[in-house]
């Protein structure tokens, strides 16, 4: 399963994966699960304070999915600073496996 933050993104991703890929948004993604989870926290400008990426609701509902493991994709430069995600990312919950940023 593929989780997005925003519906944008979830139709992008869509239209160039194979049908055999669930890709939800976060809220179509509640009550469901799955072995292995890739969220993708991405967007094409950086998100304002209060915003729907700062939703503690919708964090916890994104990063609760997986039964086995989740990769999280995104700005490490947002992801380890900003509330809920800092909490998420710098947490001890996850084994975390720090890649390069994109460029």
């Amino acid at each position: 399963m593929i989780i997005c933050l925003y519906k944008e993104q979830k139709n992008r991703l869509q239209s160039v994966l194979d049908k055999d890929f669930a890709v939800l948004t976060v809220d179509s993604a509640q009550g469901k699960e799955k072995s292995i989870v890739i969220l993708m926290t991405t967007r094409t400008e950086t998100p304002k304070t209060g915003s729907f990426f700062d939703s503690t609701e919708r964090c916890n509902v994104a990063v609760s999915r997986q039964q086995k493991a989740l990769i999280i994709l995104g700005k490490a430069a947002l992801l380890t600073t900003r509330n809920p995600w800092s909490t998420v990312v710098n947490g001890c919950d996850f084994t975390r496996v720090r890649a390069q940023d994109l460029k």
